[in-house]
């Protein structure tokens, strides 16, 4: 016989879009299904980018108001993107602008903070990349250029753990998110007070670090219990694969593609560094060495260019007309500078072709499949870093979120890698929310109990290097 059925919600917070996704278990079974989706965009502020935050916790209660529809909700998490947070006056209010991570203001705070602290040494006591949209260099640069809202700021909170906190939870700070600020010592398990002396940030305003999979308090309204599920949306992604029975690498593909692979402890060699990989936190307490890598952004960005008045055009339809165009032959770098910010990108991309490599795509087409190409061999160049770092060969590539969706980057992804690529959930982080919510409720526990849920949710598909000749120039690409 069944169990009684138990439900849970995971309000998980992208870049692009919000999703309020409900988990039905039975004991045996687990069904994800999506309940609410809406838009979330930065906005330029003048000549400042930031986050309508009330916009985002209005479709968050939108979407919990319809779960209720849906019977008894026995708990809630809040997940979302890095590194973005909310600085707090003595009322509970904020006190500045919810900026977002591509703001311009940060672009000077690399070389300033270097200054204080050598950018080496920074790493070390870090293990995160010192990079313009961490929290620590947001900090500074508002510091820096505000002195006056240091005397009105009592904590500093992660944007999830800010929501959480609007929906009847506490002031608290997560580990899986407080892992990507460069403000915790490596490993997360707390506050760098050193780091944060030397950058003119008080260790006051930030509280004591929380293990995830813990209950934190009650919803508003309702008898369903909030729960610290992972916090960081690529932590739950990387949950949602279940435990791994042999060495893989994980590829979360979204507005930005994290990818990398699953280790015990924080790995702080100068090599780790200088292939610019990162060390954030996994929900179940371990490591996730990774390489933040620009994602989906610049086709979304493009799509967003082409759409401008007139009719929306449909990302369905730009990777047909990629799959159909001959390759340009060239690839660039989705990290350059000349990406990073909002705006016109379809024309940044043709620039920087034309500059860099003397030849821009013939249309829009081939436009897209240089961007996807140059995405999947991204992709090649660090999953050889990785093992280059870890000495670990892996068996497959795993990719889940968004991305997984797209066909033709996930065939290229496997011929540029020269690795099977098996498909993850697409909903990635919203089912690695679910599960660990499962896990704190006491409802599932151990790696049999995940494997088996996982297991009868959906078969796997792998696409092979073998299945996908026609693009093994991809692994040339990513060997030049």
């Amino acid at each position: 016989m069944k169990s009684p059925m138990v439900q849970v919600v995971a309000a998980d917070l992208g870049s692009s879009s919000g999703r309020i996704m409900l988990g039905a278990f039975d004991g045996e079974s687990l069904e994800l299904s999506e309940l609410h989706r809406f838009p979330i965009r930065a906005q330029e502020v003048g000549e400042t980018i930031q986050w309508d935050v009330p916009a985002i916790v209005a479709g968050v209660r939108e979407g919990l108001d319809l779960a209720a529809g849906h019977g008894d909700v026995r708990s809630v998490a809040v997940d979302g993107w890095g590194v973005d947070h909310v600085a707090l006056g003595a009322d509970g209010s904020p006190v500045a602008p919810v900026h977002a991570y591509r703001d311009p203001r940060t672009e000077a705070a690399p070389a300033q903070i270097a200054e204080r602290i050598p950018t080496a040494e920074l790493w070390r006591s870090t293990g995160i990349q010192p990079q313009q949209i961490n929290t620590s260099h947001q900090l500074f640069a508002l510091l820096r250029d505000h002195p006056e809202v240091r005397e009105r700021i009592e904590r500093v909170v992660m944007l999830p753990d800010y929501v959480a906190h609007l929906l009847g939870g506490p002031v608290g700070w997560s580990r899986g998110i407080c892992s990507t600020t460069g403000l915790a010592r490596p490993g997360a398990h707390e506050w760098s007070p050193e780091v944060m002396a030397r950058l003119g940030i008080d260790p006051a305003w930030f509280g004591e670090i929380s293990h995830e999979r813990t209950v934190i308090g009650e919803l508003d309204g309702s008898n369903a219990v909030i729960i610290r599920a992972g916090s960081h949306d690529t932590a739950c992604a990387v949950h949602s694969l279940g435990p791994q029975d042999e060495p893989r690498v994980f590829l979360s593909a979204g507005s930005w593609s994290l990818l990398g692979m699953e280790v015990d402890e924080p790995l702080l060699a100068d090599e780790v560094r200088r292939a610019g990989l990162t060390n954030e936190a996994r929900t179940d307490d371990g490591v996730r060495l990774l390489k933040n890598i620009t994602g989906l952004w610049i086709l979304q960005e493009c799509q967003r260019q082409w759409s401008r008045g007139g009719q929306p055009v449909d990302v369905v339809g730009l990777v047909a007309d990629a799959a159909a165009s001959r390759s340009l032959g060239v690839v660039f770098d989705p990290d350059h500078a000349d990406f990073l910010l909002p705006g016109t990108m379809a024309d940044r991309v043709r620039a920087h072709l034309r500059r860099h490599h003397g030849r821009e795509p013939a249309d829009r087409g081939q436009l897209v499949r240089t961007v996807l190409e140059s995405q999947a061999v991204a992709y090649a160049r660090y999953v050889e870093q990785l093992v280059a770092v870890t000495g670990i060969r892996p068996r497959y590539l795993v990719m889940a979120g968004g991305g997984a969706r797209n066909r033709l980057l996930v065939e290229m992804t496997a011929a540029a890698c020269r690795i099977p690529v098996v498909l993850g959930p697409a909903e990635a982080s919203a089912l690695g929310s679910v599960l660990a919510q499962l896990e704190a409720l006491a409802q599932i526990s151990g790696s049999s109990d995940v494997r088996a849920l996982l297991a009868g949710m959906s078969p796997k598909t792998t696409v092979s290097p073998d299945d996908v000749r026609e693009l093994d120039y991809l692994a040339a690409l990513a060997r030049s």
